[in-house]
C-alpha cells in the first residue's frame, strides 16, 4: 500500500518538473525574444521600416504612436 503511494507521489513530482521546466524555458525564451526584437526595432539600420508600420513609429510593445 505505501509503496504504491510513494511511487505515486514520485510520479507526480516528476509530472511537475517536467511541467515547471517547460514553463522555465518558455519564459526565457519569451524574455529573448523580446530582447531580440527591442535590439531590431531601436537599430538604426531598420529605422526606415518604423514608417511603414501601421500604428506609426511608437514603440510596437506598447502601442505607443508618435
Amino acid at each position: 500500500m505505501w509503496v504504491s503511494f510513494i511511487n505515486f507521489l514520485v510520479f507526480i513530482m516528476y509530472v511537475y518538473r517536467r511541467i515547471m521546466r517547460n514553463h522555465l524555458i518558455f519564459f526565457f525564451l519569451k524574455i529573448f525574444i523580446y530582447i531580440l526584437k527591442i535590439k531590431e526595432y531601436y537599430n538604426p539600420q531598420f529605422q526606415f521600416s518604423k514608417s511603414l508600420k501601421p500604428h506609426g513609429a511608437g514603440d510596437p510593445f506598447l502601442w505607443i504612436s508618435s
